[in-house]
């Protein structure tokens, strides 16, 4: 298995060996055993990435452009290193960039930790906590760094709301056909929900109308990026065939007309 950095800086950690890797650069992770994907070496030294092969990637799934970097130079390019578990890795800074001197707080990453999570704890927007710990890649961060964040006498910046029950429901849970129900959920304290895997707000409703036994799901994710799924059934109960039995139609019989007896006549010819 290849794995190359294009933006940012990257860390592979296998067997307890580090590498950094540069953009422009690659590593390579060697799988085995039997199910062919268990890592067996550490991550080999990091090498100048071929070009020509990352030029066939997928660009236009992703959500924006990017500036494809030239291949490193292996002699002054990204070396490899040991980097202790409890050693966070070194993050870029933006260049002139203060730190925020009156934010006398401190919040240390934790495994799961997104930007936008920390900076709804502490009331702010992920460009002012970017700002404010001058870092330069939002997208970048590590466990173990440590961010600069308001006063905690006033923040508990290791504790969050504890996420509610979805209360997933519906007005019916069994119906005819061509009929309709709503199902309703309210949720508090989570990162996102998503309906038949459509992404919605925590207190909503939907109007279904299956025309069978359906199955709708709800998800929910923490904001420690646990993910919850909830399922609620909605029977479509067809009509039963009746059995009430047919009445036989009464017959009269019908009289059969007796033969009239005329008179025989003798035919005489002369």
């Amino acid at each position: 298995m290849t794995i190359a950095t294009l933006e940012g800086t990257a860390i592979v950690q296998a067997l307890g060996i580090s590498r950094i890797v540069q953009p422009g650069a690659q590593v390579r992770l060697r799988l085995g055993l039997e199910d062919g994907l268990t890592v067996i070496e550490p991550p080999s030294e990091p090498e100048a990435f071929d070009i020509n092969a990352i030029r066939q990637l997928p660009f236009s799934l992703l959500e924006r452009q990017i500036t494809l970097p030239q291949p490193i130079d292996v002699q002054p390019a990204a070396t490899s290193t040991n980097i202790p578990q409890n050693i966070a890795p070194p993050t870029a800074r933006a260049s002139g960039c203060i730190l925020r001197d009156d934010w006398t707080g401190r919040y240390v990453i934790q495994s799961g930790d997104t930007l936008f999570n920390i900076a709804n704890r502490f009331g702010l927007t992920v460009n002012e906590l970017q700002l404010g710990n001058c870092i330069e890649n939002a997208n970048i961060i590590s466990v173990g760094q440590e961010l600069r964040v308001p006063s905690i006498t006033t923040q508990i910046p290791n504790a969050s709301p504890t996420p509610t029950n979805a209360n997933f429901r519906a007005d019916r849970t069994s119906i005819a056909p061509r009929e309709c129900t709503t199902i309703r959920w309210d949720v508090d304290n989570v990162d996102s929900v998503f309906f038949q895997d459509q992404r919605t707000t925590e207190h909503n409703a939907q109007s279904v109308c299956p025309s069978q036994t359906t199955t709708y799901t709800l998800l929910i994710i923490h904001p420690n990026g646990q993910q919850i799924r909830e399922t609620l059934t909605i029977e479509v109960v067809l009509p039963q065939p009746t059995d009430t039995p047919i009445p036989l139609q009464q017959l009269t019989p019908t009289p059969i007309p007796k033969p009239t007896s005329e008179p025989t006549r003798d035919i005489i010819i002369q």
